[in-house]
């Protein structure tokens, strides 16, 4: 017997009929192999890079979020030319101040020895790439923030994690 087309929407509106569920698509082990994609950013550095002067003196950048992993101090190797493509304006000899920056907060490694550490990391690649440079080092942590405004905010702790080499020019 059919039901009047009343008694169908009465039966629709009390939740008395559920339409069966449609089964999910079947995908073949090629069709899910072909659907994922893999970059390896082992071998490709952005710009990592801004440039300003302070003083009289040249103030390279380079943006800690880029060049860094998350409480790591270990540089890419991808990292070398980059670096290098920065090193092209330095004058022979000149004295490169390496300083490394952290934002306010602190994670596993404390932002002194992180900081070190990073400012390390990038003097150890200028040394093998000028040795000609008289290089100094030093760790300042969060005590030079390039964002004074908010300290939670992202946009401002990414601007203030960085490693920065200034040299006369």
């Amino acid at each position: 017997m059919i039901a009047p087309l009343g008694v169908a929407v009465l039966l629709l509106a009390a939740g008395g009929w559920t339409p069966a569920p449609e089964a999910p698509p079947v995908l073949s082990a090629t069709d899910l192999a072909a659907s994922v994609r893999t970059y390896d950013t082992g071998h490709s550095v952005l710009s990592l890079d801004t440039s300003d002067y302070r003083g009289g003196k040249k103030v390279i950048s380079l943006s800690s979020d880029i060049l860094f992993d998350v409480d790591e101090s270990a540089l890419p190797a991808a990292a070398g030319p980059q670096v290098d493509k920065l090193l092209a304006d330095v004058p022979q000899g000149a004295d490169l101040a390496i300083g490394g920056h952290t934002d306010s907060r602190t994670g596993a490694t404390p932002n002194k020895v992180l900081s070190t550490d990073r400012a390390k990391a990038v003097a150890e690649l200028v040394a093998k790439q000028r040795p000609d440079l008289k290089l100094s080092v030093k760790g300042l942590a969060d005590s030079q923030p390039a964002a004074l405004g908010d300290p939670e905010d992202a946009g401002n702790r990414a601007k203030n994690r960085r490693v920065e080499m200034i040299y006369e020019g």
